[in-house]
This record gives C-alpha cells, structure tokens and sequence, in this order.
C-alpha cells in the first residue's frame, strides 16, 4: 500500500470554524486531527462537518433573532428565551426613540403641522431595517470567519461609514417625501430629515454591536 501524505493536518482544540475555512482552501472533506505530541486522534469526515454546519447555522438564526444562541428551539428554557428577546425588543425600542427625542426639539413646529405624526412609522420601520441589514452582514461574516478578533475594529469602523452614507440618502429622500406632502412644509421636513438621520446611524451601530 502507499501512504499519501495529507493535504492538512488538524490540531487538537481548533475551533470549528477555522477547520471548515482550512478544509475549504484545501479543496478537501477529511482529514486528519493530532494531539499535541502530533499522534492521531481522530478523522474529520463530511458528515462531521454537515453536522457542525447545522449546528452553526442555527446559532446564527437564534444570534440574528436575537434569542441568544448555543441552543436548540426546544433546547432553551421558555424564560431564558423570553428574557434574550426581552434585552433585544427594549434595547430596539430604546433607540427607536431616539427620533422622539429629536422630535421633542420641533414640538411646537409638529403641533402646528400635524402632518410630521404620519411619518413617525416610517422613521421607526426604516431604522429597523437598517439595524437588521448591518446585523445580519456582521453576523454572516463572523460565520463565514471574514470577522474575527483580529478586524472588529476595521468592520465597525466601515459600518459607520456606511451608517453616515446611508444616512444621508435616507435622510433626503425623507426630507422630499415630507416636503411634497400637502400641508407639509420646509420646518417639518427639516424635523423629519434630521430624525431620520440619526435614528438610521444609531441602528447601523447598534446592529453592528
């Protein structure tokens, strides 16, 4: 028989992700996993991996849902669910009301234009979808092992220059919307504009963290 010397050779403790990430740049399903004395141990195979991909992806989902993760569904205490979501819905609901508190600085230019109360859902429901979009790229890059340790600090400073890109579009395109609306005028779509730029910053950051 002729022994082939393998393509990779796996160490004792390495983490699941970077094995999937060694085993994918070797084009390879198996290999080899030694101690620290360099003695076999064990063999990864195609279903071991497929088992710790189901694992991982259903990390992520729960992570993403903000239900923690590490768990199964059925796996998690119901209180110990409840309280994960809980921290995540008054955390979103805390900076959501970030845009009332810029609000509060145009008060009486809403009670004289009653109209800025109809774009409350929408500053709330946008802001929303720009936290979930940031988490869900964050979270796909810590999966994929694109973010790590090493570049936190290079993914968030490139958030946050994509939050004020973003911002900034949103923010005009709200301040057209309101101001195109009847009865709508420069005040109220300044007060909209500036809301919605801020709550948009917040919730890129927010979801980044």
């Amino acid at each position: 028989d002729i022994l082939l010397e393998p393509e990779e050779i796996l160490e004792e403790g390495e983490l699941w992700e970077d094995v999937v990430i060694k085993l994918k740049l070797a084009g390879i399903t198996a290999a080899p996993v030694v101690d620290s004395k360099g003695l076999l141990i064990a063999i990864i195979n195609p279903s071991d991996i497929l088992q710790e991909m189901e694992i991982e992806a259903t990390d992520d989902v729960m992570r993403l849902s903000g239900s923690g993760g590490g768990e199964t569904y059925f796996g998690t205490p119901l209180l110990k669910l409840v309280s994960r979501r809980c921290g995540w819905l008054v955390s979103l609901l805390m900076l959501q009301s970030l845009s009332s508190v810029i609000l509060t600085y145009f008060q009486s230019v809403i009670e004289r234009h009653i109209v800025i109360a109809l774009f409350l859902t929408m500053l709330t429901g946008t802001a929303g979808n720009a936290g979930n979009q940031s988490s869900a790229m964050v979270i796909r890059g810590l999966a994929t092992g694109e973010i790590n340790s090493k570049n936190k600090m290079k993914c968030f400073w490139r958030e946050l220059r994509g939050a004020l890109i973003s911002a900034s579009i949103l923010s005009a395109v709200s301040f057209l919307r309101v101001f195109i609306t009847p009865g709508s005028n420069l005040m109220a779509s300044m007060a909209v504009s500036l809301a919605m730029g801020a709550t948009v910053i917040g919730a890129i950051i927010f979801g980044t963290g």
